[in-house]
């Protein structure tokens, strides 16, 4: 029973004598593991994210008020200011009533043509 407790005694004071080392230790060995970056290359970053870190933006379709061209000229327009992706959305908010139904043929071949232009 005395040596149990005896062990368990030297086990507790190992354990926090050991401890802020191997804290130490691994703050050390973390810290070299982490390439450093040059703050040219954190500009070069933020002036120049790479496409998994671009924004992505709603795109609201207003009540088939869409075009071909109108949707060439804003993914231009999008990738030209930096925009990574979009979520499209067809929206009823009082607009009058375009020229292409929801998920009509026409509405369908637009967003192919989205799909198409967007790669």
């Amino acid at each position: 029973m005395a040596l149990a407790i005896r062990q368990a005694s030297v086990d507790a004071a190992m354990k926090t004598r050991c401890t802020p080392y191997l804290l130490l230790g691994w703050l050390i060995l973390s810290h070299l593991a982490i390439p450093a970056q040059t703050s040219s290359d954190l500009a070069k970053g933020f002036t120049s994210p790479p496409a998994g870190a671009r924004p992505w933006v709603y795109w609201f379709w207003l009540n088939g008020n869409i075009t071909r061209e109108g949707i060439t000229a804003d993914l231009e327009a999008m990738k030209r200011v930096g925009i990574g992706g979009v979520l499209i959305m067809e929206v009823d908010q009082g607009a009058p009533t375009g020229p292409v139904a929801f998920m009509g043929p026409a509405w369908r071949e637009l967003f192919k043509h989205v799909v198409a232009e967007a790669q």
